[in-house]
C-alpha cells in the first residue's frame, strides 16, 4: 500500500506544482487517512461477517478517540496495522458477545480495575510518541491535556451505557480503551516491535519502513 500512497502523493504534487517538502506532507496525510479508512472498512466488514458489528465499532471508536492525542505503539507496515487493529477489536467484540456474563457476574470490579489501569497509563505515558516522531515539550503538554479531556468525556458516556440496556456496548468500549492504554506503555511498544520482527521475517521489507497507527 505504501507504493500506492507514494504514487498518489507524487501525482498530487505534480498537479499542484508542489515542492518536495509539500509532497512529503501529502504522503504523510495519505498514509494516515488511507490507513484509517482501510482499517474501518475491514472492521465494518469483519464485524458484519462475525455478527458483532456494533460492538466492534464501539471498541474501535473509543480506542481511536483517546489515541488521537494519547498516542501509542505503532506498526511499521500498513498491512500489519490493519491486521492488529481489526484482530484486537474483533476479539474485544467476541469476548463481550460470548463471555459478557463474566463481566456482569463480577459487578463493578472489572470496570473499576480497567479504569484504574487506563487512568494510570494516560497519566504516566500520554502522549506516547513513536521514536521516529518525537514531540516537543509544548506539544506534549498540549496533547496530554487533550487526551485527558477526551478520556474525561468517555467516562460518563461509558457510565451511562453501563447502567442502560446497552451494557455490552460499555464492555466493548472499556476493552477498546484498555487496549489503547496498553499500547502507551513500554510493554505495548515491546509487543508492537515483536509483531514487526515476526512480520519482517515472514515478509522481508523491500522499502524503508514508516510507522503506522494500529
Amino acid at each position: 500500500m505504501d507504493r500506492v500512497y507514494k504514487r498518489a502523493a507524487q501525482i498530487l504534487a505534480q498537479i499542484l506544482g508542489s515542492d518536495e517538502e509539500e509532497r512529503a506532507v501529502y504522503l504523510y496525510a495519505l498514509r494516515v487517512w488511507g490507513s484509517t479508512l482501510i482499517n474501518y472498512i475491514l472492521i465494518i466488514f469483519c464485524g458484519w461477517m462475525m455478527n458483532c458489528l456494533l460492538l466492534v465499532l464501539v471498541s474501535s471508536i473509543f480506542a481511536s478517540a483517546v489515541r488521537i492525542y494519547g498516542g501509542g505503539a505503532h506498526q511499521k507496515r500498513s498491512e500489519m496495522c490493519a491486521f492488529v487493529t481489526v484482530s484486537v477489536h474483533l476479539m474485544s467484540a467476541r469476548i463481550v458477545t460470548d463471555y459478557g456474563y463474566v463481566f456482569g457476574s463480577q459487578g463493578w470490579f472489572i470496570p473499576i480495575a480497567a479504569f484504574g489501569f487506563i487512568t494510570w497509563s494516560i497519566y504516566r505515558y500520554a502522549p506516547a510518541a513513536a521514536p521516529t516522531k518525537p514531540l516537543t515539550d509544548e506539544e506534549k503538554k498540549r496533547y496530554r491535556k487533550r487526551a485527558i479531556v477526551v478520556y474525561g468525556l468517555a467516562l460518563p458516556t461509558l457510565a451511562v451505557l453501563y447502567i442502560s440496556p446497552y451494557t455490552p456496548m460499555a464492555y466493548a468500549g472499556i476493552l477498546g480503551l484498555t487496549w489503547q492504554a496498553f499500547t502507551m506503555t513500554k510493554s505495548g511498544f515491546a509487543v508492537a516491535a515483536f509483531i514487526d520482527r515476526i512480520a519482517d521475517q515472514l515478509m522481508p521489507p523491500r522499502d524503508p519502513q514508516i510507522l503506522h497507527h494500529s
